[in-house]
């Protein structure tokens, strides 16, 4: 016995197979593509077209939609991770790892990610670099020894140091 052919092109893969089965008929996924109109799972194209015959039992075979083609990805958010779960990170989601520099914190433990560059969330093409800073650590300066220096040259050294300076005057008791 011969069947028609009923249309499937944009209905839900898993809604055409039922009908097919009504009908007697099999549905063959042939391939699945991205279609930038036909939203993911529904049916692009068939054949044969609808209307024409088929033999009871016969296949139709479909192209399925797998929506819209990702081209970017969304940057992973780094901060606070180890470097080393920095770059699975990375890794699993498509990255590669760019620069990676180091400086102080005294927010973060030494080796855990302070700063990355594209920033969290921004958009990425697969494959790119994300540059990663990671902390040193707390910096720990040591003071000089300046008793007993001239003020003027002792401030100018401590600023050389890159330390904020105040002074404060003390005031002798007769």
């Amino acid at each position: 016995a011969a069947v028609i052919v009923p249309p499937l092109i944009k209905m839900p893969a898993e809604n055409a197979e039922e009908i097919l089965e009504f009908f007697n008929l099999n549905l063959i996924v042939k391939d699945e593509i991205y279609d930038t109109e036909i939203p993911s799972g529904f049916i692009i194209e068939q054949t044969p077209d609808p209307g024409k015959n088929v033999a009871a039992g016969g296949n139709i075979e479909v192209i399925i939609s797998k929506g819209l083609e990702i081209t970017y990805i969304l940057t992973p958010n780094l901060t606070g991770l180890s470097l080393e779960e920095a770059l699975d990170i990375l890794e699993d989601s498509g990255l590669t790892s760019g620069e990676i520099s180091k400086t102080h914190s005294s927010t973060f433990e030494e080796n855990l990610v302070i700063n990355q560059q594209p920033e969290y969330n921004e958009k990425i093409n697969p494959g790119e670099a994300v540059d990663i800073t990671i902390s040193k650590g707390n910096e720990t300066v040591i003071i000089p020894n300046i008793i007993g220096l001239d003020y003027i040259y002792a401030l100018n050294y401590l600023k050389s140091l890159d330390l904020l300076v105040t002074a404060a005057r003390l005031h002798a008791q007769i």
